[in-house]
């Protein structure tokens, strides 16, 4: 018999829970579960489906069914494949009773229930788990995004501790000094940059790219670099005549340099 693996969700218990249903289960069915579950009574659950878990907030899940706006109650016939549910989806559980009643009732029911709870390691060697579903299908913080992301940031270098807004600076290549004035991520590339207010006109914006203004500067004023390309420490402004030898041809044009 075909089956689904859902997060059962009851926000005013509070319960959470996986179960594995019967994919011919109707709602009447389903709803009675939930009552021995919940402690909720059948004609007292207001039934939602979501494309996730609900109990996460960090998750965002879209609504696939509400079933009370659809007019479909827990004496509904319909079955949960003929709703759409799939594995790893969220059934979520409101209580339409008043608060008053629900927690009195509540109450007592907690009093009489012995409850267990799953060790985490347990829970992450069991193969009919959400869990394990997400991991056999990239799904999530097992996704290709999130493990790009991943070792986006494990292959930033390891910041200098001065390496701090308004420090001054000097850029490896072609010994060009300035000002730090951003550091942190960006949105035109992925790791960590240094943006930098040069002294002179040797940068290749103005703090700002595509739109986004990290900080302000003058024209070719500013630029952003990689930080094991940046060296920190008391480098004054140069005079002119300091800078007669200076070839712009030093300047990186590779991937370090923005």
């Amino acid at each position: 018999m075909p089956t689904v693996l859902l997060v059962v969700h009851c926000p005013t218990v509070p319960i959470v829970s996986e179960r594995r249903l019967a994919s011919t289960s109707a709602l009447s069915e389903v709803c009675a579960r939930i009552e021995l579950l919940s402690g909720i009574p059948s004609d007292s659950q207001r039934l939602s489906l979501w494309s996730g878990r609900t109990d996460d907030a960090d998750a965002r899940p879209g609504l696939v069914h509400d079933f009370a706006a659809d007019g479909l109650s827990c004496e509904a016939s319909m079955t949960l494949e003929q709703c759409g549910a799939r594995d790893g989806m969220g059934l979520k559980v409101l209580d339409t009773r008043a608060s008053e009643i629900r927690h009195q009732f509540g109450q007592e029911e907690e009093e009489k229930v012995e409850k267990y709870e799953m060790d985490d390691e347990v829970y992450a060697q069991r193969q009919d788990s959400v869990l394990a579903y997400k991991q056999r299908m990239k799904m999530g913080r097992f996704g290709e995004a999130a493990a790009s992301a991943t070792s986006d940031v494990n292959d930033v270098p390891d910041l200098p501790s001065n390496a701090q807004p308004g420090a001054r600076c000097q850029v490896i290549e072609g010994e060009r000094r300035g000002t730090i004035r951003f550091v942190g991520p960006t949105a035109f590339a992925p790791g960590t940059w240094i943006g930098i207010e040069y002294d002179e006109p040797v940068g290749k914006n103005d703090g700002s790219i595509k739109g986004h203004r990290y900080f302000s500067a003058k024209p070719s004023h500013g630029g952003f670099v990689k930080p094991d390309k940046v060296d920190v420490g008391a480098f004054p402004v140069r005079r002119i005549a300091d800078n007669d030898d200076d070839d712009d041809d030093d300047i990186d044009d590779d991937n370090d340099e923005m």
